[in-house]
């Protein structure tokens, strides 16, 4: 449903044609976004809504976990555990993203020095 909405709906690249963004292209990357806006009010009271996710939430974390697994993670979470180990040890950006910062960085006239540990 998302590579609809973003992609097919919006005429950007989709499936096999969707680009790395952290690869160096010739041209624009084809990329597609989606906006969608919900009143759950309008279908149901919020606190219902709330119960009703926080009943799912540990029904999924209850599940049982694949062999090697200790943990079932909800969509975000990752990111979420990726940014805080970043804020707190720094991260390491492939060579050819830190000559693309440096350059918009020149442009604007930005001094990067004290990004670089």
């Amino acid at each position: 449903m998302i590579e609809i909405l973003a992609a097919a709906l919006t005429g950007a690249d989709m499936l096999d044609d969707v680009k790395l963004w952290l690869e160096k292209h010739p041209g624009p990357l084809s990329q597609g976004h989606a906006f969608i806006v919900i009143d759950i009010s309008k279908m149901m009271p919020i606190e219902l809504f709330k119960a009703r996710i926080d009943t799912m939430i540990r029904e999924i974390r209850n599940a049982p976990k694949a062999k090697g697994s200790e943990r079932i993670y909800l969509p975000g979470e990752m990111e979420w555990d990726n940014r805080e180990r970043a804020l707190a040890e720094g991260m390491q950006l492939p060579e050819h993203v830190i000559d693309r910062l440096v350059g918009l960085s020149e442009d604007i006239g930005l001094d990067m020095e004290p990004f670089f540990a």
